[in-house]
């Protein structure tokens, strides 16, 4: 299978963040991973999770990002690859002054539902104002 980004909606998150879901178990039950591609502007944080049984793989693309592995901090940027093993508390934000992209890839598959169901949610608020 190839994907080719252009052919891959934008998402756009709360805090300016974006995403692109390459794939996951819901559009791509088949796939051997699920992958996204995120972009966080200047100072944009994420939120602190865990994942039960998933091994989630940050590869840096541009600028530099911190990922707080169970409250330690390290620098993701262009060519890094850091990776959060399944139940260690994580989350991702751009300090930084400059866009932060990079990669997540999760390994087994998981649904990433959650992830259009805030862009829903975001889409809906940003409507009302």
């Amino acid at each position: 299978m190839r994907l080719e980004p252009s052919s891959i909606p934008v998402l756009h998150l709360e805090y300016g963040r974006t995403v692109q879901i390459y794939c996951d178990k819901v559009s791509t039950p088949d796939a051997p991973i699920s992958l996204l591609r995120g972009v966080r502007p200047p100072h944009a944080g994420g939120n602190c999770h865990a994942h039960e049984s998933e091994v989630e793989i940050f590869i840096g693309i541009s600028g530099t990002g911190t990922l707080i592995l169970d409250g330690q901090s390290c620098s993701v940027g262009p060519g890094t690859v850091a990776w959060a093993m399944p139940g260690v508390q994580h989350e991702l934000r751009n300090d930084g002054d400059e866009e932060f992209s990079y990669y997540a890839l999760f390994t087994p598959p998981v649904s990433l539902e959650h992830i259009r169901e805030n862009a829903r949610r975001t889409a809906e608020q940003s409507s009302r104002n």
